[in-house]
């Protein structure tokens, strides 16, 4: 789940410490401090609204291919009228 504190997942999260706005674009500039099972790390990443309903992130944080983390980078879609669990 994306919010304006951070990204939230099932042992998984990022919490936003620093945001920035571009001046010409509807993106913004994340640093973000990551926590998984045993292991903490920093991320930068980049956020654009795409549309009214979609934001792309985009992760600096480069993804070993022997792990099974997905990285941060997606599109999130917002969803009205869904319950969370």
């Amino acid at each position: 789940m994306l919010s304006a504190h951070g990204l939230q997942g099932v042992e998984y999260n990022c919490e936003f410490v620093q945001t920035s706005k571009a001046t010409r674009s509807p993106s913004w500039a994340v640093t973000a401090i990551c926590q998984e099972p045993g292991y903490v790390f920093p991320d930068v990443l980049s956020v654009t609204r795409m549309s009214p309903t979609q934001l792309d992130l985009v992760s600096v944080r480069p993804i070993d291919d022997e792990s099974e983390a997905s990285g941060n980078s997606g599109s999130y879609y917002l969803c009205e009228g869904i319950a969370l669990p």
